[in-house]
Protein backbone atom coordinates (compact mmCIF):
# COMPACT_ATOMS: atom_id res chain seq x y z
CA UNK A 1 0.00 0.00 0.00
CA UNK A 2 2.84 2.38 0.89
CA UNK A 3 4.51 1.68 -2.44
CA UNK A 4 1.22 2.42 -4.23
CA UNK A 5 0.84 5.77 -2.43
CA UNK A 6 4.46 6.63 -3.20
CA UNK A 7 3.86 5.96 -6.88
CA UNK A 8 0.80 8.26 -6.89
CA UNK A 9 2.82 11.01 -5.21
CA UNK A 10 5.62 10.58 -7.75
CA UNK A 11 3.21 10.74 -10.71
CA UNK A 12 1.54 13.86 -9.25
CA UNK A 13 4.89 15.57 -8.70
CA UNK A 14 6.07 14.79 -12.24
CA UNK A 15 2.75 16.07 -13.67
CA UNK A 16 3.12 19.33 -11.75
CA UNK A 17 6.69 19.76 -12.95
CA UNK A 18 5.69 19.16 -16.56
CA UNK A 19 2.30 20.86 -16.93
CA UNK A 20 2.48 23.82 -14.58
CA UNK A 21 5.43 25.46 -16.39
CA UNK A 22 3.58 24.94 -19.67
CA UNK A 23 0.48 26.68 -18.31
CA UNK A 24 2.48 29.55 -16.88
CA UNK A 25 4.61 29.81 -20.02
CA UNK A 26 1.45 30.01 -22.10
CA UNK A 27 0.10 32.74 -19.84
CA UNK A 28 3.35 34.72 -20.09
CA UNK A 29 3.90 34.39 -23.85
CA UNK A 30 0.34 35.54 -24.52
CA UNK A 31 1.35 38.97 -23.34
CA UNK A 32 5.14 39.07 -23.69
CA UNK A 33 4.96 40.73 -27.12
CA UNK A 34 3.00 43.60 -25.57
CA UNK A 35 6.02 44.60 -23.51
CA UNK A 36 7.63 46.24 -26.55
CA UNK A 37 7.40 49.97 -25.86
CA UNK A 38 6.73 50.80 -29.50
CA UNK A 39 3.69 48.48 -29.52
CA UNK A 40 2.43 49.94 -26.29
CA UNK A 41 2.81 53.41 -27.77
CA UNK A 42 0.74 52.50 -30.82
CA UNK A 43 -2.42 52.65 -28.73
CA UNK A 44 -1.80 56.30 -27.80
CA UNK A 45 -1.65 59.55 -29.85
CA UNK A 46 1.57 60.38 -31.69
CA UNK A 47 2.27 63.23 -29.32
CA UNK A 48 2.35 60.72 -26.43
CA UNK A 49 4.54 58.20 -28.24
CA UNK A 50 7.24 60.77 -29.01
CA UNK A 51 6.58 63.89 -26.96
CA UNK A 52 7.68 67.07 -28.76
CA UNK A 53 8.36 70.10 -26.60
CA UNK A 54 8.42 73.35 -28.55
CA UNK A 55 10.53 76.27 -27.41
CA UNK A 56 7.33 78.15 -26.57
CA UNK A 57 6.13 75.51 -24.09
CA UNK A 58 6.33 76.51 -20.51
CA UNK A 59 7.96 74.39 -17.85
CA UNK A 60 4.49 73.59 -16.56
CA UNK A 61 3.36 72.31 -19.96
CA UNK A 62 6.44 70.12 -20.23
CA UNK A 63 5.72 68.65 -16.82
CA UNK A 64 2.08 68.00 -17.69
CA UNK A 65 2.85 66.23 -20.98
CA UNK A 66 5.54 64.12 -19.39
CA UNK A 67 3.10 63.15 -16.61
CA UNK A 68 0.41 62.14 -19.12
CA UNK A 69 2.84 59.90 -20.96
CA UNK A 70 3.99 58.26 -17.73
CA UNK A 71 0.39 57.72 -16.56
CA UNK A 72 -0.57 56.09 -19.85
CA UNK A 73 2.48 53.83 -19.83
CA UNK A 74 1.84 52.90 -16.20
CA UNK A 75 -1.80 52.00 -16.89
CA UNK A 76 -0.77 49.87 -19.85
CA UNK A 77 1.88 48.09 -17.77
CA UNK A 78 -0.59 47.52 -14.96
CA UNK A 79 -3.09 46.06 -17.44
CA UNK A 80 -0.47 43.65 -18.81
CA UNK A 81 0.59 42.59 -15.31
CA UNK A 82 -3.03 42.06 -14.26
CA UNK A 83 -3.74 39.87 -17.28
CA UNK A 84 -0.60 37.83 -16.76
CA UNK A 85 -1.45 37.36 -13.07
CA UNK A 86 -5.00 36.33 -14.04
CA UNK A 87 -3.60 33.68 -16.35
CA UNK A 88 -1.17 32.43 -13.70
CA UNK A 89 -3.85 32.22 -10.98
CA UNK A 90 -6.31 30.46 -13.29
CA UNK A 91 -3.65 28.05 -14.56
CA UNK A 92 -2.59 27.10 -11.01
CA UNK A 93 -6.15 26.70 -9.70
CA UNK A 94 -7.23 24.65 -12.72
CA UNK A 95 -4.15 22.46 -12.44
CA UNK A 96 -4.75 21.73 -8.75
CA UNK A 97 -8.45 21.12 -9.43
CA UNK A 98 -7.51 18.76 -12.26
CA UNK A 99 -5.38 16.70 -9.88
CA UNK A 100 -8.26 16.53 -7.38
CA UNK A 101 -10.69 15.52 -10.11
CA UNK A 102 -8.32 12.82 -11.32
CA UNK A 103 -8.06 11.40 -7.78
CA UNK A 104 -11.86 11.49 -7.38
CA UNK A 105 -12.38 9.73 -10.71
CA UNK A 106 -9.91 7.03 -9.65
CA UNK A 107 -11.87 6.54 -6.44
CA UNK A 108 -15.19 6.42 -8.32
CA UNK A 109 -13.85 3.89 -10.81
CA UNK A 110 -12.60 1.69 -7.97
CA UNK A 111 -15.97 1.98 -6.21
CA UNK A 112 -18.00 1.13 -9.33
CA UNK A 113 -15.74 -1.83 -10.13
CA UNK A 114 -16.26 -3.14 -6.61
CA UNK A 115 -20.07 -2.84 -6.96
CA UNK A 116 -19.91 -4.48 -10.37
CA UNK A 117 -18.11 -7.45 -8.85
CA UNK A 118 -20.73 -7.68 -6.09
CA UNK A 119 -23.53 -7.80 -8.68
CA UNK A 120 -21.77 -10.36 -10.88
CA UNK A 121 -20.80 -12.61 -7.97
CA UNK A 122 -24.35 -12.84 -6.65
CA UNK A 123 -23.56 -11.15 -3.33
CA UNK A 124 -26.75 -9.09 -3.58
CA UNK A 125 -28.83 -12.21 -3.01
CA UNK A 126 -26.62 -13.15 -0.08
CA UNK A 127 -27.04 -9.73 1.52
CA UNK A 128 -30.79 -9.85 1.04
CA UNK A 129 -30.87 -13.24 2.74
CA UNK A 130 -28.92 -11.78 5.66
CA UNK A 131 -31.34 -8.91 6.28
CA UNK A 132 -34.28 -11.36 6.24
CA UNK A 133 -32.52 -13.95 8.42
CA UNK A 134 -33.76 -13.57 11.99
CA UNK A 135 -30.84 -15.67 13.26
CA UNK A 136 -28.27 -13.23 11.83
CA UNK A 137 -26.91 -10.57 14.15
CA UNK A 138 -28.73 -7.26 14.31
CA UNK A 139 -25.56 -5.45 13.30
CA UNK A 140 -25.08 -7.58 10.17
CA UNK A 141 -28.69 -7.08 9.10
CA UNK A 142 -28.47 -3.30 9.50
CA UNK A 143 -25.19 -3.14 7.58
CA UNK A 144 -26.78 -5.25 4.87
CA UNK A 145 -29.64 -2.76 4.51
CA UNK A 146 -27.27 0.18 4.31
CA UNK A 147 -25.08 -1.46 1.67
CA UNK A 148 -28.05 -2.52 -0.46
CA UNK A 149 -29.56 0.96 -0.54
CA UNK A 150 -26.14 2.35 -1.45
CA UNK A 151 -26.14 0.04 -4.48
CA UNK A 152 -29.47 1.47 -5.58
CA UNK A 153 -28.02 4.97 -5.46
CA UNK A 154 -24.75 4.00 -7.09
CA UNK A 155 -26.59 2.52 -10.01
CA UNK A 156 -28.25 5.91 -10.56
CA UNK A 157 -24.96 7.81 -10.30
CA UNK A 158 -23.32 5.44 -12.76
CA UNK A 159 -26.19 5.82 -15.21
CA UNK A 160 -25.80 9.61 -14.96
CA UNK A 161 -22.17 9.26 -15.95
CA UNK A 162 -23.17 7.33 -19.07
CA UNK A 163 -21.59 4.06 -17.95
CA UNK A 164 -24.55 1.68 -18.27
CA UNK A 165 -22.24 -1.16 -19.16
CA UNK A 166 -20.14 -0.90 -16.00
CA UNK A 167 -22.81 -1.31 -13.36
CA UNK A 168 -26.52 -1.80 -13.81
CA UNK A 169 -29.12 -3.60 -11.73
CA UNK A 170 -32.19 -4.85 -13.58
CA UNK A 171 -35.54 -3.34 -12.62
CA UNK A 172 -36.69 -6.58 -10.98
CA UNK A 173 -33.58 -6.67 -8.78
CA UNK A 174 -33.99 -3.01 -7.85
CA UNK A 175 -37.63 -3.54 -6.90
CA UNK A 176 -36.72 -6.63 -4.88
CA UNK A 177 -33.94 -4.82 -3.00
CA UNK A 178 -36.14 -1.80 -2.19
CA UNK A 179 -39.04 -3.93 -0.94
CA UNK A 180 -36.78 -6.18 1.14
CA UNK A 181 -35.38 -3.11 2.90
CA UNK A 182 -38.87 -1.66 3.49
CA UNK A 183 -40.08 -5.02 4.88
CA UNK A 184 -37.33 -4.90 7.51
CA UNK A 185 -37.30 -1.16 8.21
CA UNK A 186 -38.25 -1.82 11.87
CA UNK A 187 -34.72 -3.18 12.39
CA UNK A 188 -33.40 0.36 12.18
CA UNK A 189 -33.78 1.43 15.79
CA UNK A 190 -31.01 4.02 15.47
CA UNK A 191 -32.43 7.27 14.10
CA UNK A 192 -29.27 8.02 12.15
CA UNK A 193 -29.31 4.65 10.37
CA UNK A 194 -32.99 5.01 9.57
CA UNK A 195 -32.50 8.51 8.16
CA UNK A 196 -29.63 7.30 6.00
CA UNK A 197 -31.57 4.36 4.54
CA UNK A 198 -34.72 6.42 3.91
CA UNK A 199 -32.69 9.20 2.28
CA UNK A 200 -31.32 6.70 -0.21
CA UNK A 201 -34.67 5.02 -0.80
CA UNK A 202 -36.40 8.34 -1.48
CA UNK A 203 -33.77 9.52 -3.94
CA UNK A 204 -34.01 6.12 -5.65
CA UNK A 205 -37.82 6.42 -5.78
CA UNK A 206 -37.65 9.89 -7.29
CA UNK A 207 -34.88 9.31 -9.80
CA UNK A 208 -35.55 5.84 -11.20
CA UNK A 209 -38.32 6.11 -13.84
CA UNK A 210 -38.77 2.33 -14.00
CA UNK A 211 -39.80 1.84 -10.37
CA UNK A 212 -43.43 0.83 -9.96
CA UNK A 213 -45.88 3.15 -8.25
CA UNK A 214 -46.60 0.65 -5.47
CA UNK A 215 -42.95 0.57 -4.37
CA UNK A 216 -42.73 4.36 -4.54
CA UNK A 217 -45.85 4.67 -2.38
CA UNK A 218 -44.43 2.24 0.19
CA UNK A 219 -41.25 4.32 0.52
CA UNK A 220 -43.32 7.51 0.74
CA UNK A 221 -45.52 6.01 3.45
CA UNK A 222 -42.54 5.08 5.66
CA UNK A 223 -41.10 8.58 5.35
CA UNK A 224 -44.43 10.22 6.18
CA UNK A 225 -44.90 8.01 9.22
CA UNK A 226 -41.54 8.79 10.83
CA UNK A 227 -40.19 12.07 9.48
CA UNK A 228 -42.90 14.32 8.03
CA UNK A 229 -44.17 16.83 10.58
CA UNK A 230 -45.93 20.17 10.75
CA UNK A 231 -42.66 21.98 9.99
CA UNK A 232 -41.81 20.25 6.68
CA UNK A 233 -45.27 18.99 5.69
CA UNK A 234 -46.16 21.83 3.30
CA UNK A 235 -42.96 21.40 1.26
CA UNK A 236 -43.41 17.61 1.21
CA UNK A 237 -47.04 17.75 0.07
CA UNK A 238 -46.58 20.41 -2.62
CA UNK A 239 -43.18 19.53 -4.10
CA UNK A 240 -42.42 15.96 -2.93
CA UNK A 241 -39.17 17.37 -1.57
CA UNK A 242 -38.12 15.67 1.66
CA UNK A 243 -36.65 18.21 4.09
CA UNK A 244 -35.00 16.13 6.79
CA UNK A 245 -34.12 17.79 10.09
CA UNK A 246 -30.73 16.54 11.23
CA UNK A 247 -30.51 17.51 14.91
CA UNK A 248 -31.94 20.90 13.97
CA UNK A 249 -35.59 21.86 13.64
CA UNK A 250 -36.94 24.05 10.87
CA UNK A 251 -38.18 27.35 12.23
CA UNK A 252 -41.11 29.12 10.60
CA UNK A 253 -38.67 31.55 8.94
CA UNK A 254 -36.53 28.67 7.64
CA UNK A 255 -39.55 26.94 6.14
CA UNK A 256 -40.76 30.15 4.50
CA UNK A 257 -37.42 30.70 2.75
CA UNK A 258 -37.17 27.09 1.56
CA UNK A 259 -40.77 27.21 0.35
CA UNK A 260 -40.22 30.49 -1.54
CA UNK A 261 -37.12 29.20 -3.32
CA UNK A 262 -38.70 25.87 -4.30
CA UNK A 263 -41.94 27.57 -5.44
CA UNK A 264 -40.00 29.79 -7.84
CA UNK A 265 -38.20 26.99 -9.67
CA UNK A 266 -39.38 24.77 -12.55
CA UNK A 267 -40.41 21.30 -11.39
CA UNK A 268 -37.48 19.57 -13.10
CA UNK A 269 -35.01 21.64 -11.04
CA UNK A 270 -36.31 20.54 -7.63
CA UNK A 271 -33.96 18.30 -5.61
CA UNK A 272 -35.60 15.29 -3.95
CA UNK A 273 -33.85 15.79 -0.62
CA UNK A 274 -32.72 18.72 1.56
CA UNK A 275 -30.93 18.03 4.83
CA UNK A 276 -31.21 20.83 7.37
CA UNK A 277 -28.06 20.37 9.42
CA UNK A 278 -26.89 21.55 12.79
CA UNK A 279 -24.32 24.36 12.63
CA UNK A 280 -21.29 22.08 13.05
CA UNK A 281 -22.41 19.25 10.73
CA UNK A 282 -20.75 20.64 7.58
CA UNK A 283 -17.84 23.10 7.26
CA UNK A 284 -19.59 25.52 4.91
CA UNK A 285 -23.04 27.11 4.84
CA UNK A 286 -24.22 24.54 2.33
CA UNK A 287 -23.15 21.49 0.37
CA UNK A 288 -24.22 18.95 -2.22
CA UNK A 289 -23.63 15.20 -2.16
CA UNK A 290 -23.34 13.66 -5.62
CA UNK A 291 -24.08 10.08 -4.53
CA UNK A 292 -27.24 10.72 -2.53
CA UNK A 293 -28.31 13.80 -4.53
CA UNK A 294 -28.97 15.61 -1.27
CA UNK A 295 -28.65 19.32 -0.69
CA UNK A 296 -27.20 20.09 2.74
CA UNK A 297 -27.99 23.38 4.44
CA UNK A 298 -27.09 24.94 7.77
CA UNK A 299 -28.57 28.34 6.97
CA UNK A 300 -31.83 29.67 5.58
CA UNK A 301 -29.93 31.93 3.18
CA UNK A 302 -31.81 31.69 -0.17
CA UNK A 303 -28.65 32.44 -2.18
CA UNK A 304 -26.86 29.47 -0.62
CA UNK A 305 -29.87 27.23 -1.31
CA UNK A 306 -30.01 28.35 -4.95
CA UNK A 307 -26.26 27.67 -5.24
CA UNK A 308 -26.57 24.09 -3.97
CA UNK A 309 -29.62 23.46 -6.16
CA UNK A 310 -27.43 24.67 -9.01
CA UNK A 311 -25.12 21.73 -8.29
CA UNK A 312 -28.12 19.38 -8.37
CA UNK A 313 -29.24 20.79 -11.75
CA UNK A 314 -25.70 20.52 -13.11
CA UNK A 315 -25.36 16.85 -12.17
CA UNK A 316 -28.92 15.74 -12.96
CA UNK A 317 -30.74 18.29 -15.12
CA UNK A 318 -28.54 18.82 -18.16
CA UNK A 319 -28.76 16.93 -21.43
CA UNK A 320 -25.61 15.60 -23.08
CA UNK A 321 -25.64 18.55 -25.49
CA UNK A 322 -26.02 21.04 -22.63
CA UNK A 323 -23.17 19.35 -20.77
CA UNK A 324 -20.99 19.66 -23.86
CA UNK A 325 -21.89 23.34 -24.26
CA UNK A 326 -21.04 24.13 -20.64
CA UNK A 327 -17.74 22.23 -20.89
CA UNK A 328 -16.82 24.45 -23.85
CA UNK A 329 -17.81 27.63 -22.01
CA UNK A 330 -15.78 26.69 -18.95
CA UNK A 331 -12.85 25.59 -21.10
CA UNK A 332 -12.81 28.95 -22.89
CA UNK A 333 -12.75 30.88 -19.58
CA UNK A 334 -9.23 32.30 -19.29
CA UNK A 335 -9.70 35.58 -17.46
CA UNK A 336 -11.16 36.38 -14.03
CA UNK A 337 -14.00 38.34 -15.65
CA UNK A 338 -15.07 35.20 -17.55
CA UNK A 339 -16.41 33.72 -14.30
CA UNK A 340 -19.44 34.74 -12.25
CA UNK A 341 -17.11 34.84 -9.25
CA UNK A 342 -13.53 33.64 -8.72
CA UNK A 343 -14.93 30.47 -7.05
CA UNK A 344 -15.89 29.26 -10.52
CA UNK A 345 -12.24 28.83 -11.52
CA UNK A 346 -12.01 25.64 -9.45
CA UNK A 347 -13.97 23.36 -11.80
CA UNK A 348 -16.85 23.35 -14.25
CA UNK A 349 -19.42 22.29 -11.64
CA UNK A 350 -18.54 25.15 -9.30
CA UNK A 351 -18.58 27.57 -12.23
CA UNK A 352 -22.08 26.34 -13.11
CA UNK A 353 -23.40 26.69 -9.55
CA UNK A 354 -21.90 30.20 -9.20
CA UNK A 355 -23.48 31.34 -12.49
CA UNK A 356 -26.78 29.71 -11.53
CA UNK A 357 -27.01 31.48 -8.16
CA UNK A 358 -25.83 34.79 -9.68
CA UNK A 359 -28.53 34.52 -12.35
CA UNK A 360 -31.38 33.87 -9.89
CA UNK A 361 -30.16 36.40 -7.32
CA UNK A 362 -30.52 39.39 -9.65
CA UNK A 363 -30.78 38.51 -13.34
CA UNK A 364 -31.09 42.09 -14.56
CA UNK A 365 -28.23 43.50 -12.47
CA UNK A 366 -25.94 40.56 -13.27
CA UNK A 367 -26.68 40.83 -17.01
CA UNK A 368 -26.08 44.59 -17.16
CA UNK A 369 -22.83 44.25 -15.22
CA UNK A 370 -21.70 41.47 -17.56
CA UNK A 371 -22.50 43.52 -20.68
CA UNK A 372 -20.44 46.39 -19.27
CA UNK A 373 -17.55 44.02 -18.51
CA UNK A 374 -17.80 42.59 -22.02
CA UNK A 375 -17.46 46.04 -23.57
CA UNK A 376 -14.52 46.94 -21.35
CA UNK A 377 -12.58 43.68 -21.77
CA UNK A 378 -13.66 42.63 -25.25
CA UNK A 379 -14.46 39.15 -23.90
CA UNK A 380 -18.00 37.76 -23.96
CA UNK A 381 -17.55 34.34 -22.27
CA UNK A 382 -19.59 35.32 -19.21
CA UNK A 383 -22.31 36.82 -21.41
CA UNK A 384 -22.48 33.51 -23.29
CA UNK A 385 -22.91 31.78 -19.92
CA UNK A 386 -25.86 34.05 -19.10
CA UNK A 387 -27.26 33.16 -22.53
CA UNK A 388 -26.92 29.48 -21.53
CA UNK A 389 -28.80 30.09 -18.24
CA UNK A 390 -31.59 31.99 -20.00
CA UNK A 391 -32.01 29.02 -22.36
CA UNK A 392 -32.03 26.65 -19.40
CA UNK A 393 -34.99 28.51 -17.86
CA UNK A 394 -36.73 28.95 -21.22
CA UNK A 395 -40.18 27.66 -22.16
CA UNK A 396 -42.82 28.37 -24.77
CA UNK A 397 -45.80 30.67 -24.26
CA UNK A 398 -49.19 28.97 -23.83
CA UNK A 399 -49.96 29.64 -27.50
CA UNK A 400 -46.56 28.29 -28.53
CA UNK A 401 -45.90 31.42 -30.54
CA UNK A 402 -43.08 32.92 -28.48
CA UNK A 403 -40.03 31.81 -26.52
CA UNK A 404 -40.10 32.90 -22.89
CA UNK A 405 -37.71 32.60 -19.97
CA UNK A 406 -37.63 33.31 -16.25
CA UNK A 407 -35.64 36.12 -14.67
CA UNK A 408 -35.23 36.53 -10.92
CA UNK A 409 -34.49 38.85 -8.05
CA UNK A 410 -34.10 37.92 -4.39
CA UNK A 411 -35.41 40.68 -2.16
CA UNK A 412 -34.26 40.91 1.45
CA UNK A 413 -30.54 40.22 1.12
CA UNK A 414 -27.60 42.56 0.68
CA UNK A 415 -23.86 42.24 0.18
CA UNK A 416 -21.74 39.65 -1.58
CA UNK A 417 -21.89 35.86 -1.21
CA UNK A 418 -22.56 34.95 1.49
CA UNK A 419 -24.77 38.01 1.95
CA UNK A 420 -23.63 40.38 4.65
CA UNK A 421 -27.20 40.75 5.84
CA UNK A 422 -30.24 38.48 5.55
CA UNK A 423 -33.45 40.21 6.53
CA UNK A 424 -36.46 38.49 8.08
CA UNK A 425 -38.77 39.36 5.19
CA UNK A 426 -37.24 37.54 2.21
CA UNK A 427 -39.04 37.01 -1.08
CA UNK A 428 -38.17 35.71 -4.53
CA UNK A 429 -39.50 37.71 -7.47
CA UNK A 430 -39.82 35.80 -10.74
CA UNK A 431 -40.75 37.46 -14.01
CA UNK A 432 -41.66 35.71 -17.23
CA UNK A 433 -40.11 37.69 -20.09
CA UNK A 434 -39.52 37.23 -23.80
CA UNK A 435 -36.31 35.48 -24.88
CA UNK A 436 -35.09 37.35 -27.95
CA UNK A 437 -32.09 37.81 -30.21
CA UNK A 438 -30.17 40.91 -29.16
CA UNK A 439 -27.16 42.48 -30.85
CA UNK A 440 -24.38 43.75 -28.59
CA UNK A 441 -21.26 45.25 -30.20
CA UNK A 442 -21.81 43.34 -33.43
CA UNK A 443 -22.46 39.92 -31.80
CA UNK A 444 -25.89 38.27 -31.51
CA UNK A 445 -27.11 36.70 -28.25
CA UNK A 446 -30.35 35.05 -27.08
CA UNK A 447 -31.06 37.03 -23.91
CA UNK A 448 -34.04 37.98 -21.73
CA UNK A 449 -35.89 41.10 -22.89
CA UNK A 450 -36.46 42.75 -19.52
CA UNK A 451 -38.88 45.26 -21.07
CA UNK A 452 -41.19 42.58 -22.49
CA UNK A 453 -42.75 41.17 -19.29
CA UNK A 454 -45.55 38.62 -19.52
CA UNK A 455 -46.03 37.82 -15.85
CA UNK A 456 -44.58 38.76 -12.46
CA UNK A 457 -44.87 36.51 -9.39
CA UNK A 458 -43.65 36.99 -5.84
CA UNK A 459 -42.89 33.92 -3.75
Amino acid sequence: MKNYISKIKAVTLIAMMVFLPINLSSAWHSYSDMEDTDKIGESYPDSWRTPHISPEDTAEDEKRKGSEYEDASQKSSESIIRRVMDRIVIAVVKFISGIKEWVNNMRLSFFFNMLSNIVESGEISERMEIIEDEDASHEDRVEGMKSLTLMLLSREVCMDRGEEGEFQLGIDEREEVANAVIDNISLLSDTGDKELVLERLWVFAGSDPDICEKTRERIQSVIEEDFVNERNERIWNEFSVFVMENQRELSEADEEVFYSVLSSLPEDMLPPLIIFEEDTAIPSLGGYDVFSRKVMMRTNNPKVLFHEIGHFVDYNGLSREENRQWEELWGSSRRIEDYGKPDGIANRTEDFAVLYDSYVTDTLGFTLQTIENTRESGRDVRLRKIEFMAELFSHESSSGSKDLTYVYEIQGISGEFPPVEVQEDISVVRKTVALTEQEIDGETYMLPDFNDVYEEEVF
